[in-house]
């Protein structure tokens, strides 16, 4: 059954992978959408939607461009950064957490919106035992997963104070077709359909992978889901896979590639597995995930091929 054109989304970031297969899949169902850039760098990906540019850092700003009316808003902003460098922190934590201060604050004055998806991340876990659980404390190790994990008490203060109707994803890793070469999976796929030596830091962690498609439709469910407000969901397939292996099953089908790892990964850990216990969303929805690692490994080396 299509989707009424009125239901409009508001997209924060949108460009990158995520954002991606996110656009393509809610214009195919029918909806409108507005897409806010962080930075003049990103590029804009689909001419079938609106972008521009706009410092969520700044509320007058968001006061002054933000006068449609929105059904869904869903936050991809910010980019993945594990350093712990003093001099990238502040720039770390305004993408990811005081724009969404600002923004979540302007949303919640307006209350007309049906609900605001904020992706999460595993990373806020930080070393706590494998399979991660919402119910666990969370335990940044990095200023990105502690902008994470800053959004995610946030909205939920928000939600018991005021009624949000905001959503947390928590995502362990997502992978597919036109993610960026600096991720592991696509990292992997080109050395090994060229045949090349690549290097690897630490084989022996073990790491969740969910496809992008299975990511897409948890999104949309959770988005249209209002039983689910104020709720942590994780996002994974719900099984973990040593990265090892991993390596190993990618070489097989590309028939190429000699991998290198390191003799002493850089720090050492108690526990190196980050695995989605995936049961409260599946509780919670419909959803589960659909292709698995070895099928979802394919579809993104064919892609590649091509």
């Amino acid at each position: 059954m299509a989707i009424l054109k009125f239901n409009k989304v508001l997209i924060l970031g949108g460009t990158g992978f995520i954002g991606t297969h996110l656009i393509n899949r809610l214009i195919k169902d029918n909806y409108t959408i507005d897409c806010i850039l962080y930075n003049s760098r990103q590029k804009i990906i689909n001419k079938k939607i609106k972008y521009f540019k706009l410092d969520l850092t700044n509320d007058y700003l968001i006061k002054k461009n933000l006068r449609k009316k929105y059904d869904y808003v869903i936050n991809l902003m910010g980019y993945i950064d594990h350093s712990n460098s003093l001099n990238s922190s502040n720039y770390i934590l305004n993408t990811h957490f005081f724009s969404l201060i600002n923004i979540v604050n302007f949303f919640s004055q307006k209350k007309n919106i049906k609900s605001f998806i904020n992706i999460g991340s595993s990373d806020e876990y930080g070393i706590k035992p494998a399979p991660q659980n919402e119910l666990m404390r969370e335990s940044p190790e990095t200023f990105y997963s502690l902008g994470k994990t800053c959004s995610t008490h946030y909205l939920q203060m928000m939600n018991k104070l005021f009624k949000f109707p905001c959503i947390i994803l928590r995502l362990f890793i997502a992978y597919g077709p036109l993610q960026s070469d600096e991720r592991l999976i696509p990292y992997v796929i080109k050395n090994c359909l060229k045949n090349k030596k690549f290097y690897i830091k630490n084989g022996n962690a073990v790491r969740d992978f969910c496809f992008i498609d299975d990511v897409v439709n948890a999104i949309i469910i959770l988005m249209k889901s209002k039983n689910c407000y104020g709720n942590i969901f994780n996002l994974g397939y719900g099984k973990g896979c040593k990265i090892s292996k991993l390596v190993k099953t990618i070489q097989n089908y590309c028939k190429g590639g000699k991998v290198v790892f390191a003799k002493k990964f850089s720090f050492k850990r108690k526990e190196n597995k980050k695995i989605a216990n995936i049961s409260k969303i599946k509780n919670f929805t419909k959803w589960r995930p659909r292709i698995n690692l070895n099928e979802g490994l394919k579809k993104t080396i064919n892609h590649y091929k091509i």
